[in-house]
């Protein structure tokens, strides 16, 4: 059993105002909780919105959330979005989306549900067979069940978001607020009243802090070293992400895009007067949050922003910048995850070094794939499907791998990679060349010859939106669809917000975003 304090700072803890001996008695009434809450979430999914705190479960959907990619951009390959869904996506709609293909694909069948996997171990003959034990838990009414099968390989897609992560700070065990991780956060009315200090640059930091910020007393969010802070629209009101990841434009040098990011985003608004401005220029090595409302709640001083923390006091917060908030009533930290897989001993698979061939498959045991257990700015769904279809290709032996020594070297040299980008160790990239890469190890990338053939077509993949359907035009598994959910990505993205007619005279041209982008490199260039 892991000890008190780690407990508590999984599931955060708070300390009672009054004595001593009511505070003791919270800590031990959460130390009870936790060995039941650490277990997987039974009957919730991670797109499931419920309203209890359900302390560190499997789901960290809050109320309010709206997708940070498009729809056209993050729907599966080979299943297009219902048109009539907005450009960005609630949680109901996503949920009845996967729900919708599991139906039409009828995967349902080979699901198994409410089943916790306790152990993933290779067989006496793993060596000659690939084999995998794979011992899963049930609950029977009142009775758990264990049961151990034999698997030729095995995929784990459990992602890389699975154990909540709270940065140490001094005084943190004298602070007698409340702490808790954003995975608990559900509302910003939840906090009405009270002064809040969210931590954290990413998308669920800048949500958290501007939901509270309606209903606060005062809310303040911390950086550490700034963020580049994006909103879903880009020029021309396109979806942002579909303007920035493109075939042609991923193919420019890192240092032209990021350049171009970072302009497109001081564009519109100023981020030294905001406090917003990342200590690094390159944006891809920064941290990047989406979020439409923030700069304006920040205007309008219902939201300030302060620097990392230095230490906590016992009822407020000292920054290194030798500021101070005195009274401090909750603090979230939407700080991030620890990529964890319990179910497999560290020497198996450690999960520390996170070093995989192609970001996927161990190096020594080729029948055991992670899928999802990557980040990507942008959306991150089509990068996991390509893993799958990758994976899949590898465990058929339609897709050839390289001696263990050449995938040893390939999986250290990516870890590296990220390593040197970030200081720390991070598994997040571009998301267009890795799926290229990928695409093309499995022959469904698209290829420049589609300009003879369908001239039309070829200009949306290349200069478009890469949408995912692009994978489907080629190789195995095509899909009769793909051509028309391409040619009409741009219809769907529009025509669910045009509620009200209006008559004009020039339409918007969906190449010109790259038209606007040539001429912006060919600016910074000369």
């Amino acid at each position: 059993m892991s000890s008190c304090r780690e407990r508590r700072r999984y599931l955060g803890y708070h300390r009672q105002k009054s004595a001593q001996s009511k505070g003791e008695l919270r800590l031990r009434v959460l130390e009870a909780q936790c060995v039941n809450r650490i277990r997987p979430s039974i009957n919730r999914g991670v797109w499931v919105y419920n309203d209890d705190d359900t302390r560190g479960e499997a789901s960290a959907m809050y109320n309010g959330l709206v997708t940070n990619s498009s729809k056209e951009m993050m729907c599966f390959s080979d299943f297009a979005f219902p048109p009539e869904y907005p450009p960005y996506l609630s949680t109901h709609h996503v949920i009845k989306y996967y729900r919708d293909y599991a139906k039409y694909y009828d995967i349902e069948k080979y699901i198994k549900f409410n089943t916790e996997v306790v152990d993933v171990s290779p067989t006496d003959d793993n060596q000659t067979t690939g084999q995998w034990n794979v011992t899963t838990r049930q609950r029977d009414q009142e009775q758990l069940i264990e049961q151990t099968d034999i698997f030729d390989a095995v995929m784990v897609c459990t992602g890389c978001h699975s154990k909540c992560k709270i940065p140490e700070h001094p005084g943190m065990d004298e602070f007698k607020g409340q702490i808790i991780h954003s995975n608990t956060f559900r509302r910003g009315e939840d906090f009405a009243g009270q002064n809040v200090l969210v931590v954290g640059a990413s998308h669920s930091a800048g949500d958290a802090a501007t939901q509270c910020s309606h209903h606060a007393k005062s809310t303040y969010i911390s950086l550490r070293n700034g963020c580049y802070v994006l909103a879903r629209r880009g020029p021309k009101g396109m979806p942002m992400d579909s303007v920035a990841n493109r075939r042609f434009s991923s193919n420019l040098p890192g240092f032209i895009r990021s350049k171009m990011l970072s302009s497109l985003v001081e564009s519109r608004m100023d981020v030294d007067n905001l406090g917003l401005r990342s200590d690094k220029k390159d944006v891809f090595s920064s941290s990047i949050m989406v979020s439409d409302s923030l700069p304006d709640r920040i205007l309008n001083g219902t939201l300030k922003v302060k620097a990392d923390i230095e230490r906590f006091t016992e009822n407020g917060v000292k920054f290194v910048d030798g500021s101070c908030i005195e009274d401090i009533d909750t603090v979230i930290f939407a700080t991030g995850y620890d990529t964890t897989f319990p179910f497999i001993t560290r020497e198996i698979f450690d999960e520390t070094k996170m070093e995989l061939f192609k970001h996927i498959l161990s190096p020594k045991y080729t029948t055991l794939a992670f899928v999802g257990a990557v980040g990507a700015p942008g959306a991150q769904g089509p990068v996991f499907e390509l893993q799958a279809r990758w994976t899949v290709s590898v465990f058929s032996g339609s897709v050839k791998l390289p001696d263990l020594e050449t995938r040893q070297i390939e999986a250290k040299e990516r870890v590296d990679n990220m390593l040197k980008q970030y200081g720390y160790l991070k598994i997040k990239f571009a998301p267009v060349p890795y799926q290229e890469e990928l695409a093309s190890d499995i022959g469904v990338k698209p290829t420049l010859d589609m300009f003879l053939i369908d001239p039309k077509l070829a200009a949306k993949v290349f200069f478009g939106p890469a949408y995912p359907p692009s994978y489907r035009l080629k190789g195995p598994h095509t899909w009769a669809g793909a051509r028309q959910a391409i040619m009409n990505g741009w219809e769907n993205t529009t025509n669910p917000t045009k509620t009200r007619h209006i008559t004009k005279q020039n339409g918007l041209n969906p190449i010109f975003p790259a038209i606007v982008l040539f001429a912006l490199i060919l600016a910074i260039i000369f």
